[in-house]
């Protein structure tokens, strides 16, 4: 089976790929991005580098959908995204934003109806849909979604969410989509489409590098989850021979608070130490207040009726904590050495 990966050299689709390849050795992938890859990607990647063929591509680029070649081609996950967040960076990127978001994933599916021959087609949204509103309990994948996105990148993401599952309607298409809770793990890194750093994140990298963080609170909540749970997860799904629905929600599926993210840290790095301050004089910012929609926990039944379940967190934490000695030797968030697109 060869799976075609748009946004390939990003955090989460670099372990898509991995997974992948390492599950069966007979398999391949076509992954597209518009950066070259990093130093950190061709690290990763070397023990399964011989079945990666890179193309380097701008998913926005009609034309250069149309020049790619589905051959041998059988599954198809659309990951390439841009995540403006809200501010300075949401205006900057503004109208990239969209046209990734949007554009990307209408061509994607266009490219997808013109081959005719795929097992699936994976669409990668965000949680940023739901907003900041939800239920008591956790978020379910129906019903929730038109709850006021406040950036562009969840505005775009829902999108282009609606434009899969109409084309999977009206034209027969193989289309799930998946929504990402704050997703931490393995290439998690500063990318010219990424800066978001989710708490998991921080922590490890700041309990490896020997730092006492400052934080405002102990009592604020995410869903987090491992990026090798969520390549798991999207290959459960690629696989699966037939599914009841069209959305799933990838998440740990229930509230973690950040004292319990630190206790699992401090058990995969003994002697990390942390304080809580006051807001202004915290390196740590986390805002207790808010516990629903997005911030809160995502249901996945759906997930779990189909085979998945995520690994414990702290077993997934410790994990992660392992990986980061080995590859990034307990820096802090590491950049992202740009390589401008292959012109060949």
């Amino acid at each position: 089976m060869t799976l075609l990966v748009t946004g390939a050299c990003g955090f989460v689709m670099s372990n898509l790929v991995r997974h992948w390849l390492d599950a069966d050795p007979a398999a391949h992938v076509v992954a597209v991005d518009a950066w070259q890859p990093d130093a950190l990607w061709d690290r990763f990647m070397a023990p399964v580098r011989g079945r990666i063929r890179f193309v380097a591509g701008d998913v926005c680029d009609r034309a250069w959908w149309g020049a790619l070649d589905p051959a041998g081609i059988t599954h198809v996950v659309h990951g390439a995204a841009v995540t403006s967040g809200v501010g300075e960076r949401e205006r900057a990127l503004a109208r990239r934003t969209v046209e990734v978001n949007v554009l990307g994933t209408l061509y994607a599916l266009e490219w997808a109806r013109a081959h005719g021959r795929l097992a699936r087609f994976v669409d990668v949204s965000t949680g940023s849909v739901y907003g900041d509103d939800g239920p008591d309990g956790p978020l379910p994948e129906d019903g929730w979604e038109n709850r006021n996105p406040r950036s562009l990148y969840g505005i775009s993401k829902r999108t282009g969410e609606l434009i899969a599952m109409r084309y999977a309607a009206i034209f027969g298409l193989p289309v799930a989509t998946v929504r990402l809770s704050s997703v931490y793990g393995p290439m998690d890194r500063a990318s010219p489409a990424r800066h978001i750093v989710c708490l998991p994140n921080r922590l490890v990298h700041w309990a490896l590098a020997g730092r006492a963080p400052r934080l405002s609170t102990l009592d604020a909540v995410g869903d987090y989850i491992h990026a090798g749970d969520v390549a798991a997860a999207i290959a459960t799904l690629l696989k699966a021979p037939h599914l009841e629905h069209h959305l799933f929600n990838i998440a740990l599926g229930r509230p973690v608070l950040v004292r319990e993210v630190l206790e699992h840290v401090t058990a995969a790095v003994p002697g990390f130490t942390w304080s809580v301050v006051p807001e202004t004089q915290a390196d740590i910012v986390e805002d207790s207040t808010r516990r629903r929609g997005a911030w809160g926990a995502y249901d996945i039944a759906r997930l779990r009726a189909v085979g998945w379940e995520p690994r414990p967190l702290g077993e997934a934490i410790a994990e992660y904590v392992a990986w980061v000695r080995v590859y990034e030797a307990g820096t802090d968030w590491p950049g992202f050495a740009i390589r401008a697109p292959s012109t060949a």
